[in-house]
């Protein structure tokens, strides 16, 4: 059963209402229709009749006097002019600051400064000054300057008495910087041009003896040697110029496992030049090219981790991307290839163990990497991406 707004009406009421009550109680009903102006909703509530047109520049007039006669009202919370906040000082009224001088030290300390009582200014009498300078820095007392002592003269360091204040400060130490070993690269780029079976690992950060034409030499050297594992040539300047001979030796040095060339000055050419040549190299596994001078955008980042894709060998590969896209890309990459390398080794562990009485015949290939027993067996272990 449903029940409507006119039900709750009795008409009978109304009906016996006169004209006058009914002008009174119109007064205080405002009937509920939304399509009803405002000024039809509700009957005029004065009996004034109208003074005249309508004057701004007079109602504005009359606003403004009553505002100005009509009185203040009494603030309950005085005012009082102070500062708020902190106040702004320059750098120079700062370091004037600090570097104003300390109080001179007293010899004798001055029980009324420290806040003390006159009724214990008795006890003091006769106190050894070493004594009240303990007391005082224990008891925390900043009102005064902190009375220090000098050390008196003795015979012997036992008797020598030194009394320091809790605001005395030591002297700061200087550490020298460390340098970094230097070597001699005209003997090492010798050694890397006769390929050293001994030479292993090449470190030459931070050095700065390595010029334009020795940088050079040792790229040549490079190219013919196959006994140096690890290259590390961190902060030595090197730009797009020398990452693009760098890329050169990649293609054709299949003796390197690691690169490092950190902290340089190596731009989007010439990081596209060494991965570009990595397409040609079967033995680079980490490739460390993170914390270049020049930043990378969020395009060129793309490009470099796509270059990723045509490369299965490279294992670890340090650069920081800004962007996740590009970040998200290369991950895939990398983790793909070192899925693939730990299939590879583990075929060649096996294969290795069947054939322990022949070497295998490795030929190497941009991709993919194919293993040849030998050339009267017909047998061929192949290893692709996929």
């Amino acid at each position: 059963m449903t029940t409507t707004k006119d039900q709750f009406i009795d008409e009978s009421v109304l009906e016996g209402l006169s004209k006058e009550e009914l002008d009174e109680l119109s007064e205080y009903l405002d009937p509920d229709n939304r399509l009803l102006p405002a000024s039809d909703r509700m009957p005029p509530q004065t009996d004034r009749q109208p003074t005249g047109p309508f004057d701004r520049e007079r109602l504005m007039h009359h606003l403004k006097k009553e505002a100005i006669d009509t009185p203040d009202r009494d603030d309950f919370v005085p005012f009082v002019k102070k500062t708020r906040g902190k106040v702004y000082k320059s750098q120079q009224e700062q370091n004037q600051e600090y570097l104003m001088p300390l109080a001179e030290p007293t010899m004798a300390l001055d029980t009324k400064s420290s806040g003390l009582d006159k009724e214990f200014e008795a006890l003091f009498d006769g106190v050894d000054e070493a004594d009240l300078v303990e007391l005082a820095s224990e008891l925390g007392i900043d009102d005064g300057p902190i009375p220090v002592s000098k050390p008196k003269k003795a015979d012997s360091k036992s008797e020598s008495r030194h009394i320091y204040s809790y605001m005395s400060s030591t002297q700061a130490r200087h550490f020298p910087e460390e340098q970094s070993p230097r070597v001699n690269v005209d003997e090492i780029i010798q050694r890397v041009a006769d390929d050293d079976a001994t030479l292993k690992q090449l470190i030459l950060n931070n050095q700065e003896d390595l010029s334009a034409e020795k940088f050079k030499d040792l790229c040549s050297a490079l190219k013919d040697n196959r006994r140096l594992k690890t290259l590390e040539m961190a902060n030595v300047k090197l730009g797009d110029k020398e990452a693009t001979l760098l890329g050169d030796v990649l293609k054709v040095n299949i003796g390197l496992r690691t690169l490092n060339l950190e902290s340089n000055r190596i731009t989007s050419k010439g990081i596209k030049a060494i991965l570009k040549a990595l397409e040609d190299n079967p033995m680079l596994e980490e490739l460390k090219l993170a914390n270049q001078q020049m930043g990378l955008g969020a395009g060129v980042e793309m490009e470099i981790a796509k270059l990723l894709e045509c490369n299965t060998v490279l294992r670890k590969f340090g650069m920081t991307f800004r962007a996740n896209g590009p970040r998200i890309l290369a991950d895939r990459y990398i983790m793909r290839n070192n899925e693939i390398g730990q299939y590879r080794d583990h075929l060649l562990l096996i294969y290795t163990l069947s054939t322990s009485y022949l070497p295998p015949v490795l030929l190497f290939t941009s991709s993919p990497l194919i293993y040849l027993k030998s050339s009267y067996l017909p047998q061929v272990l192949l290893f692709t991406s996929s």
